[in-house]
Parts: C-alpha cells; sequence; structure tokens
C-alpha cells in the first residue's frame, strides 16, 4: 500500500504550483480502502456437496483513470485498478477442509457519471475484473492434498459518489460487486482520494 501512497503524497504537494486541472476531467490518481465480503463454492472431489462459506475482511486498491466531460452534467471516463487484502476463506465438509486464499486484483472498468453539482458527481461503473485464487483441499481420512492455483475473470458492477474538495482533490464512496467464474462472488464497500492532474 505504501507504493501508493507514496507517489500520491508527492503529486498534492505539487499541487498548489501546477493546478491546471478542473473537478471531473482528465487523468487522475488515487487510493482506497475498505471492507470486502467474498463468497466462494468449491466442488470437492468424491462428494456431492460443495464447500460453501464465505469471508469479510479489508480490502485496498490504487488506481488511474481519465474523465472527459460529454457536458456540463455528463461525465465519461475509464478507470484501471490494483487491489489485494481481501480475506481467506476456510471451510468443512465432512472429511474435507477447504481453504481458498485470494491475491492481487485487476480491474478495468468504464463510468458515467452524472454532476449533480459543482462539486459532487454520482456515477454509475461496469467493466472487467481478475483474481488468483489459491485453493487447498485437505482430507482428514488419508491425509491427502489438493492444490489448485487460478485466475478467474469476472464482471464488475458499481456505484458512487465523488466530491471534488478542488480542482485537484477528490474523494469518492464506492459500492461494487465483482461475479468471478468458478462461482465466487465479491461485495466491496470502500472509500478513496484521488488527485487529478
Amino acid at each position: 500500500m505504501k507504493f501508493w501512497i507514496s507517489p500520491l503524497a508527492a503529486a498534492l504537494a505539487l499541487g498548489a504550483t501546477a493546478a491546471s486541472a478542473e473537478p471531473f476531467q482528465g487523468f487522475h490518481a488515487g487510493v482506497g480502502v475498505g471492507g470486502s465480503k467474498l463468497q466462494s463454492q468449491d466442488n470437492i472431489p468424491g462428494f456431492t456437496r460443495k464447500a460453501d462459506d464465505d469471508a469479510k475482511g479489508f480490502t485496498y486498491r490504487g488506481f488511474v483513470g481519465y474523465d472527459i466531460k460529454l457536458s456540463e452534467r455528463v461525465v465519461l471516463g475509464v478507470e484501471a485498478g490494483v487491489s489485494n487484502g481481501d480475506k481467506k476463506i476456510e471451510s468443512r465438509v465432512d472429511t474435507a477442509r477447504v481453504k481458498v486464499d485470494p491475491g492481487v486484483g485487476y480491474d478495468v472498468t468504464g463510468r458515467l457519471g452524472l454532476v449533480a453539482t459543482d462539486n459532487l458527481m454520482v456515477y454509475g461503473r461496469a467493466g472487467w475484473a481478475r483474481e488468483k485464487f489459491e485453493r487447498e483441499i485437505r482430507f482428514s481420512n488419508n491425509s491427502a492434498v489438493l492444490h489448485n492455483d487460478k485466475d478467474a475473470n469476472g464482471a464488475l458492477f458499481g456505484v458512487g459518489a465523488e466530491y471534488a474538495l478542488s480542482d485537484n482533490v477528490a474523494v469518492r464512496a464506492e459500492y461494487d460487486r465483482t461475479n468471478f467464474k468458478d462461482d465466487r462472488k465479491r461485495d466491496r464497500l470502500m472509500v478513496s482520494a484521488a488527485y487529478r492532474f
């Protein structure tokens, strides 16, 4: 996370001398923190019942993007992000114990915003996300262990609100959901700060 904070802090320090941006227009970069809920259903060899559980935890995300005003009230943008921090899921089905450990995630989304006031924009987001999942199935009756590492793709949808503190600095609150393949879903609620160049 420090990797993202240091460049952002430097950019904010330069903002006083390079304030050429305007709210909801141009390039931006930022970081966000919040909570996530990851749900997972996993098939277990030899079992008819799936491992079905969820875990809530802390998550964080760094992002860069570009917005353009189509009119005084309509904003169209694109954004790319890198995230981590989702909590590991552990579940048990009879003699099998399943662990699903999420790794680094990536997303590329478009967003469409409505400028409600000079400083406030509400928006919707949609696009693609990818995350790595490490899965371990351990059978207690014969000590067998199965490992499976897989990158899962999914559709991401979200809604949020962004408030411009100045032409260069904005804060936002956002909820999003990603429906990954292989019966996994992730919900996130995050707050972020962004610097606009």
